[in-house]
């Protein structure tokens, strides 16, 4: 079978990988062809997730607000406001030039993070899914209102994140109470969190960096849950080693409907996974005792 277009990389800036379950692929991602976005304070970095403290550069004697009030108006505006969706991207070291083993090259692969599989994709009988990102950003786009803002970037890994210490200047996690004292604690929130949005959203500490994470956010008030129509940015699907049966021929009949790519993850004794290209037919004979 063909090699997918995306196994001997050019660019590694081209595709991102977002990793899932089974169940949640088979019966949610593929019938739907969307992706939903969590809200921020449901993401599993501890320092993105819980309540923030905020320092203050001056606290007015007239201010009309309370330091708790602050504090809980500022979490509560810019959490509930902030849609996001993560996934997995490719170094330059996955880059592959001609002449050159493509092997070691999978090793710096977003699909081919064993941690990924271990954590996100249900301990290898999940799945991978391969988006083109250019494509996948142009849906995002597509798919919101008018007046909400589409953020997107890599997340850059820090020692020396932005604490809560600084008390001479604003800071992410310093707030000039002046300018809630003129425009309100949600409008000042709001500017707080598009000033320092690398700071608060596109920051983590070194613990996490073999999650290569790439990011969309999406800066919106609407209550209801944001799902993403992903339009025809998936580009592959990539199965686990112990992807169960149960959910076996929803898999491969996608393959079959659209324009896309299957493979199946083998470790083969190496410290990472490889992508093997799979027929969907070959899924299908597989999935026969589960559909009997």
């Amino acid at each position: 079978m063909t090699a997918p277009p995306w196994y001997n990389l050019r660019r590694s800036d081209q595709y991102v990988y977002h990793y899932t379950t089974a169940a949640t692929l088979a019966e949610k991602i593929l019938p739907s062809n969307r992706l939903r976005f969590s809200r921020f304070s449901d993401v599993s970095d501890p320092r993105e997730a819980k309540e923030w403290k905020f320092n203050f550069l001056t606290y007015p004697e007239d201010l009309d607000s309370t330091i708790a009030e602050i504090q809980a108006g500022f979490n509560r505006q810019l959490k509930s406001s902030i849609h996001v969706a993560c996934f997995c991207r490719d170094t330059d070291g996955a880059i592959v030039t001609d002449g050159v083993d493509p092997i070691p090259a999978l090793y710096e692969r977003g699909h081919s993070r064993p941690r990924m599989w271990a954590q996100y994709g249900d301990k290898h009988k999940g799945a991978c899914l391969v988006f083109d990102r250019h494509r996948l950003n142009r849906a995002i786009r597509a798919a919101v209102e008018r007046h909400e803002t589409v953020v997107y970037d890599k997340i850059f890994y820090n020692s020396a994140l932005h604490g809560t210490t600084n008390l001479t200047t604003a800071g992410p996690f310093t707030i000039d109470t002046r300018e809630v004292k003129r425009l309100g604690i949600a409008e000042a929130a709001r500017r707080h969190g598009a000033r320092f949005m690398r700071e608060l959203f596109f920051e983590k500490l070194p613990e996490w960096e073999s999650e290569r994470e790439y990011r969309w956010i999406v800066i919106s008030d609407r209550a209801a849950e944001l799902m993403i129509d992903f339009q025809d940015s998936l580009v592959g699907i990539l199965i686990g080693e112990d992807f169960p049966l149960a959910h076996m021929e929803a898999v491969a009949r996608a393959p079959l409907e659209r324009n896309l790519y299957l493979a199946t993850m083998e470790w083969r004794n190496s410290g990472a996974p490889q992508p093997l290209p799979t027929h969907p037919n070959i899924l299908l004979m597989r999935a026969q005792p589960a559909t009997v």
